[in-house]
């Protein structure tokens, strides 16, 4: 018999190793958990990873890590300060020292695209923003924010 337990759902994760060898995750690629799934032979943990894998990781034999939540958001978001995934609404982007440079309302330049930022992730970890373009399909990716500075102009 099995359960899910939703308790972490939404926390942000950090892929440290995967035995697929089929997979196209690699070490370092961040997601969102979904739930575990409780078996009595062994659990299983559902990740929405960032790049759209859905890839579950079986306790015991793929590993990952929680992120932790950054609590000194702005007073300006209107989500409360409640952090990843709650705050990623850019009203607070120009507040976290990392993101200073970026503005919320700005139009970038991206490989020819004309792009803005649709939202970030405020972990000290982390630190990606996600961009978005208008054309259809519409262009969307998520850029550190090394990648972010040297590629949006």
């Amino acid at each position: 018999m099995s359960r899910i337990d939703e308790t972490n759902k939404g926390k942000r994760v950090n892929l440290i190793h995967t035995n697929d060898p089929y997979t196209r995750l690699k070490p370092g690629i961040k997601g969102t958990y979904q739930n575990v799934m409780l078996q009595t032979d062994g659990h299983q943990h559902s990740i929405q990873w960032d790049d759209g894998s859905t890839l579950m990781m079986i306790e015991g034999v793929d590993s990952f890590e929680f992120l932790e939540v950054v609590s000194t958001l702005s007073d300006k978001c209107r989500f409360g300060k409640k952090g990843f995934p709650h705050c990623h609404c850019n009203d607070c982007l120009g507040a976290i020292i990392q993101y200073a440079e970026f503005k919320k309302d700005k139009v970038y330049h991206y490989k020819g695209e004309e792009v803005t930022i649709n939202s970030f992730c405020p972990l000290p970890s982390c630190c990606e923003i996600f961009i978005q373009g208008e054309r259809e399909p519409a262009f969307c990716k998520w850029l550190t924010l090394e990648e972010a500075r040297g590629a949006l102009t």
